[in-house]
């Protein structure tokens, strides 16, 4: 049912529609994360769990109520700056309620928000994931069979990686950018994702097993990814490229990319970059991306 948009920038009220199934809790500081123009997904709290939150018409607990909140109601939105600072004071901030069919505006005091810790589902070709909702995920038509986990910014740049003398200029800054994808066997994996010569491929690949040989050299590596033991392939030269990561799981092979930039971005003449263009929190990210993969026979072929 996943549905995969071209850009997850704006707020997706499908997530919304995914909140009954509960709180997820998560070592992750969704507070560092708020959206571009402070669009910020909020949880109520600190309400008795017979009471209700009332959304008031103006900023004054004498204005008339224009929605009741349950006590654990999570499908509140913000567009005002620096909700760091206000969330849990006695401040009266603006919200939007996300509703089935359609939104509520209104207002409602800080104390009793939170910053709400919600995640999305993503399922495709038998591979799911649950991602935080403020990252960015695709499949793109070039590669169908990849899921595409990011989060970037806005900005116009040149990559350090493109030495040609005209080079593209890029529209977004990728900070945090994976591609999962669950192949069948290891041989076919290996044929797909890597530039192996072939006349070298017995040095990396054992048919007896359909895995890696035990001591193997050269660009391939056994490492431990986020608690995941498996083997690394790197691709790449100057600081750019791409580390590949295969993993058995289920009886499959698990693969997941990564691309590195080692090389800060070039910026136009008068551009500056922004403060947070490195993404700190990709660990802790990451950590939970993988924590969570499950891995699920495909029916009939067709996402489940």
């Amino acid at each position: 049912w996943a549905k995969f948009g071209e850009n997850k920038m704006k707020l997706r009220y499908i997530v919304l529609m995914l909140l009954f199934q509960g709180l997820l809790v998560a070592d992750i500081d969704f507070s560092k994360h708020q959206i571009d123009k402070g669009e910020t997904l909020f949880a109520v709290t600190n309400v008795a769990m017979n009471d209700v939150l009332n959304v008031r018409e103006k900023p004054t607990s004498k204005s008339a109520i224009r929605y009741k909140l349950s006590s654990h109601a999570q499908n509140i939105i913000s567009y005002e700056e620096n909700m760091v600072d206000k969330v849990g004071k006695n401040i009266w901030v603006s919200i939007r309620v996300g509703l089935s069919d359609g939104y509520v505006n209104g207002f409602v005091n800080a104390k009793y928000l939170r910053f709400a810790q919600v995640f999305d589902r993503l399922k495709h070709r038998g591979l799911s994931l649950k991602i935080p909702y403020f990252m960015e995920y695709e499949i793109r038509e070039s590669k169908p069979d990849w899921i595409y986990v990011f989060h970037s910014l806005n900005k116009h740049y040149y990559s350090g990686c493109d030495e040609r003398d005209n080079p593209e200029l890029l529209h977004r800054l990728m900070d945090f950018e994976i591609a999962l994808k669950v192949y069948e066997t290891l041989s076919e994996a290996l044929m797909n994702t890597v530039l192996i010569d072939s006349q070298n491929f017995s040095d990396y690949y054992d048919s007896t097993g359909d895995w890696f040989r035990p001591n193997v050299k050269g660009l391939v590596e056994k490492v431990n990814y986020h608690s995941l033991e498996g083997y690394r392939y790197q691709m790449g030269v100057e600081g750019c490229g791409e580390m590949v990561y295969f993993f058995k799981r289920k009886g499959k092979v698990l693969v997941i990319k990564e691309s590195f930039d080692y090389n800060p971005p070039i910026l136009p003449k008068g551009e500056r970059l922004p403060k947070n263009w490195k993404f700190n929190d990709k660990k802790e990210i990451l950590n939970y991306i993988i924590k969570h993969i499950e891995i699920k026979p495909v029916l009939n072929k067709q996402n489940f």
